[in-house]
């Protein structure tokens, strides 16, 4: 059954990225059942193909738009304004989200999901004060896996408490950094220096392949309907078996253990004084490494990959930690497996699909130059200096301040005789698309 949230928007554009047409993703009462919306789809490309064959480009149509398109439309039917954003305006209207939000975040559709990139943003536009309350609760959910470190992709609910459990690496790399600068603002007693620890140590461990390269995103095994991960959650039969009774007490009162308050059956931790106490030291070893083996999306892209290992030498290198620095800087070694002089691929197996992406050229870059900060190799700068000119050039439009996202042969794009930018990304989670 088709089920369209609040803020699900579909455009449609003519071959040379105009828009063409609105379509319509709501009927009039609010509700759109699977049979309206796909006549209505198949009504409005069959438009667009009439248009396309009269190689005439229609005008935007105003009269399907929704509620949540009409204003977008009007901007775009409007004379040209500029393009450059005004970032006080998006920082007073984050923080203005997150503080109608009880418990932080940015809560849309009655869902949380991780976005560090606006943390991030707020951090250095607002403040780490400012910044700081909108994640801690997070800190003290499910959402954060107390088992294997990071953070899981987004939370059913707006409280953080019914995570799915997919991992995305790219946003957990884009956590590691922002708990990093929290940690050295020194704004509170949370241990975030901890937290990006154990992010570090979850991307550098299980996500690494047989490569030594980052894979994009840990699969969710949840099953279908159930709250509860195969992996990361036990259910009370587990915790009887897994811890004896003054253990069992512990965890039930401490990591909230209890499906009646906590469906999930994730351990998390609300009191931070409990971290690496005896009891916790003794409990939460006996969690560890328990249920199934977690999948990891095997079609590891220079983009997801490059990206997260420059985020992991920002944070080693913010927080002062030689050891994790090494290890960051041994596994962007790797990044040399993508490079073709001074072009790259997208993935390491020979096929069509290695064609790289504006995306993996800029990530190969981002990543040595980062690698150059923390090691001083020239090498490093010189190789990740020629990638990206080398991108400029590929990729730029002539007469257009804008790039194109991939070539116009290129196998990513879905509509191949178009200049439209695509977000490139595998079937699946969009590891990739968080790149962007």
């Amino acid at each position: 059954k088709l089920s369209l949230s609040g803020d699900f928007q579909v455009w449609l554009l003519d071959s040379q990225a105009r828009l063409f047409i609105a379509v319509a993703t709501q009927a009039q009462d609010g509700t759109y059942g699977d049979t309206q919306f796909t006549n209505e789809l198949v009504a409005d490309l069959t438009k667009l193909q009439d248009a396309r064959a009269a190689e005439v480009a229609a005008d935007a149509s105003s009269s399907d738009a929704g509620p949540l398109q009409a204003p977008d439309l009007a901007r775009l039917l409007g004379p040209p304004q500029t393009l450059v954003p005004s970032l006080s305006i998006y920082r007073d209207g984050l923080l203005a989200q997150t503080a109608t939000s009880p418990v932080g975040g940015f809560p849309i559709n009655q869902r949380q999901r991780l976005w560090p990139d606006a943390w991030l943003f707020l951090l250095a536009s607002a403040g780490p004060a400012s910044t700081a309350p909108g994640i801690d609760n997070l800190l003290r959910s499910p959402t954060r896996d107390m088992i294997d470190g990071g953070f899981f992709f987004q939370s059913r609910d707006t409280g953080w408490g019914s995570p799915s459990f997919d991992k995305v690496a790219v946003l957990n790399a884009e956590m590691c950094l922002l708990l990093a600068q929290l940690a050295v603002a020194g704004v509170s007693f949370t241990p975030y220096a901890r937290f990006a620890d154990e992010t570090f140590d979850s991307l550098t461990g299980e996500f690494l392949d047989s490569d030594g390269v980052i894979r994009p995103c840990r699969i969710g095994d949840e099953r279908v309907g159930s709250p509860r991960s195969q992996h990361s959650s036990f259910n009370p039969r587990q915790v009887r078996s897994l811890l004896d009774g003054v253990e069992r007490d512990w965890a039930q009162a401490v990591l909230h253990l209890r499906p009646t308050s906590n469906p999930a059956m994730t351990p998390f931790l609300t009191d931070f004084s409990q971290l690496d106490t005896p009891m916790y030291n003794r409990v939460v070893p006996k969690l560890k490494g328990f249920g199934p083996t977690p999948a990891f999306d095997r079609e590891v892209t220079l983009a997801s990959y490059g990206v997260s290992v420059a985020r992991l030498l920002q944070a080693a290198r913010i927080l002062h930690d030689p050891d994790r620095l090494q290890r960051a800087h041994d596994i962007a070694g790797r990044i040399d497996l993508f490079r073709r002089g001074v072009d790259v691929v997208h993935e390491l197996a020979p096929s069509e699909r290695a064609r790289a992406t504006l995306v993996d050229y800029l990530a190969f870059a981002d990543a040595a130059l980062q690698d150059f900060l923390v090691s001083s190799r020239v090498e490093s700068l010189h190789d990740g200096a020629a990638v990206l000119k080398r991108s400029l050039d590929l990729f730029g439009i002539p007469n257009e301040s804008c790039y194109r996202m991939a070539l116009l042969d290129s196998p990513h794009r879905v509509v191949p005789d178009s200049n439209t930018p695509q977000i490139c990304d595998d079937a699946g989670e969009s590891a990739n698309a968080a790149v962007i």
